[in-house]
């Protein structure tokens, strides 16, 4: 191969394997980062790699609307508690919360 073909071939992108059936897309921390609306909106699960070893993994939640309401209302209760617990003690939220959490790793 001559030093030409060579380096074209070092340039040009080289196709992603395909990954085995059910197991999810791999994908690089920098294309995770230049790509993660793209890859979210897919809703399809996929690993991030740094180095080829996988370091997180990417999960959609699929709810019904019934299931997405009920976490919703949920999550506006907690808000509610807490705002009430926070002004009952005489404290912002953001205090109680450094309270309860403190600095978790």
């Amino acid at each position: 191969m001559t030093t030409t073909k060579a380096a074209m071939k070092k340039l040009s992108p080289q196709p992603k394997p395909v990954p085995a059936e059910g197991l999810p897309a791999r994908v690089g921390v920098k294309e995770f980062r230049d790509q993660a609306t793209r890859l979210l909106a897919r809703g399809a699960p996929f690993a991030v790699e740094r180095h080829g070893k996988v370091i997180g993994l990417y999960t959609p939640l699929t709810w019904t609307p019934e299931q997405q309401a009920r976490v919703e209302q949920a999550a506006q209760g907690l808000d509610a508690t807490l705002a009430q617990v926070a002004r009952d003690l005489g404290l912002s939220v953001e205090d109680l919360e450094e309270v309860l959490v403190g600095d978790l790793p």
